[in-house]
Formats: C-alpha cells, sequence, structure tokens
C-alpha cells in the first residue's frame, strides 16, 4: 500500500524502465521493491555500461545526456531524467542512483507507504489526479519540433495539460476547438507562413473572445527592440527555456492555471 499521485509515480518509472532497456546488456531488466523505514523503495536495475561517479549528479540536468556528444536527436532529447526529477520533487519521493562502472545501474525513488490494504479501495473509483490538478489548456505553438516535444514534456511534468501545435494555422484550428478550456500560450515569436506569435495570439483572442496570457519564445536576443513585440507587452523568454521562469510564468498568470496541493492520493 503506497500514498502518492499513481500518475506521476507511474511517469517516473516508465522514464526509469525504458532507461534500464535502452542500456541493458542482457534481455532482462529487474524491477523490485524493498522496505525502506516507513516507505518503500522502488528499484529498476540494469546490466548496462555503468555511470562514471562525477555524472551522476550531471544526469538528472536538462539535455544532459551520456554517450552522446553530438546532440543526435535520434537518442532523445535528454530531458527525461531531468523531468523524473521534477516529478520525484513535486511528490517529495526523493530518488537514488546507484552504479558501478562496466556492471549497471540502479535508479530507485522512496514512496511513502500508506496505511490498510489494497483490498480495502477496491470498488472505488479511481480519478488519475492529472484530470484534477490542472483547469486549464495550455497551447504551445512552435514550429521545431524538437523544441515543441521539449517544451510539451517539460509542462507536462508539472501535470498540466497541454496541446502543441507546428504552424498558426494548426493553432488557430485547435483554439477553435477548444475555444473554452485554452487559458495560456507559449509561441514562437518567428513562425512559418509569415505569421509571428504576436499576430497569434492576437488571432487567438479574437476568435476565443477573451485576452488570454502568454509568453513568447525565441532565441533572437534583440526581439525585445522589435517595436511589435515592445507594443505588444507580452513577456519574452529566451531559448533554452529556462523551466522554473515559464512556469513561474503560468503560476502568475491565471488562478486556473495554479497547482492544486492535495493532489496526493493513496492506490
Amino acid at each position: 500500500m503506497l500514498h502518492t499521485d499513481p500518475v506521476l509515480l507511474a511517469r517516473i518509472l516508465q522514464n526509469f524502465i525504458s532507461n534500464a532497456l535502452r542500456h541493458t546488456r542482457g534481455d532482462a531488466i529487474l524491477v523490485g521493491v524493498r522496505r525502506v523505514g516507513s516507505s518503500r523503495r522502488i528499484e529498476v536495475w540494469d546490466t548496462g555500461e555503468g555511470i562514471a561517479p562525477d555524472q551522476r549528479e550531471l544526469i538528472f540536468e536538462d539535455f544532459y545526456q551520456i554517450g552522446n556528444p553530438a546532440r543526435n536527436a535520434k537518442q532523445g532529447l535528454g530531458l527525461g531524467l531531468a523531468i523524473a526529477k521534477r516529478m520525484a520533487d513535486l511528490l517529495g519521493s526523493p530518488i537514488s542512483v546507484r552504479s558501478w562502472p562496466g556492471k549497471g545501474s540502479v535508479f530507485a525513488v522512496d514512496i511513502p507507504a500508506g496505511e490498510g490494504t489494497p483490498r480495502e479501495h477496491l470498488g472505488q473509483p479511481h480519478h488519475s489526479a492529472a484530470r484534477d490538478d490542472r483547469g486549464g489548456l495550455i497551447l504551445i505553438v512552435d514550429d521545431h519540433p524538437l523544441v515543441l516535444t521539449a517544451t510539451r514534456k517539460l509542462l507536462e511534468a508539472h501535470r498540466y495539460h497541454v496541446l502543441s501545435a507546428a504552424s498558426a494555422e494548426e493553432a488557430l484550428e485547435l483554439a477553435e476547438r477548444h475555444a473554452q478550456d485554452i487559458w495560456f500560450a507559449v509561441l514562437a515569436y518567428r513562425l512559418p507562413n509569415d505569421w509571428t506569435g504576436v499576430r497569434l495570439i492576437q488571432h487567438i483572442r479574437r476568435q476565443l473572445d477573451r485576452d488570454i496570457p502568454g509568453v513568447l519564445i525565441s532565441g533572437d536576443t534583440c526581439l525585445l527592440d522589435v517595436a511589435e513585440v515592445r507594443l505588444s507587452g507580452i513577456p519574452v523568454l529566451q531559448k533554452p527555456i529556462d523551466p522554473d521562469l515559464l512556469v513561474e510564468h503560468l503560476y502568475s498568470t491565471s488562478p486556473v492555471l495554479r497547482p492544486n496541493q492535495s493532489a496526493e492520493r493513496s492506490f
């Protein structure tokens, strides 16, 4: 019996297991649970190449990947463990890693033990916390697929509901389809077909008949000097996006997008 958010725990373990399958040298991995005081430690073991001691903290940073110095996108974005760490921090559940170079690694997360037995809870409706703790949709628009995916995963790690679009036209279709639910927009400034993020959010606001807040993202350090951007008053975030700064914008703009502190459940 564990006391936690089942959706976040599942995502953490999914990340650990997919990493183990990717790196193990045999045809199997081990997933186990052990008692640690009043908690239960869920461990995922692999027989991969292991992790050097000086890299064991770095692997939890955004975009850090072992064995991918050329930043080959086919090997992933290097966000998985960083997102797992953020989700574990939200749960207040520590993550740990032990590793033996040339032999393998074990990733673990400690979860508080609950009271009672699972049988007591059978038959009760299960509500996913991911549908309860964030009230509005966030629309992300970026024609760069890696940025779009990374931003979406970042926000999903914070349990937000996200819609993503690679063009202004696609974004407008989503806005029409989800008119009542969109409460924030994260927009690349430069978009295909001569669109800009400023023009797009103005169209979306007219379409929704609401002045929804948003942020522009760009790799252009001089974007604030552009008259259209300056006059719009829309905040600008530089790529690569600072995750804490983006979430801070979300928290401060709308009560619909603020975190619910009662997301923990027993299962």
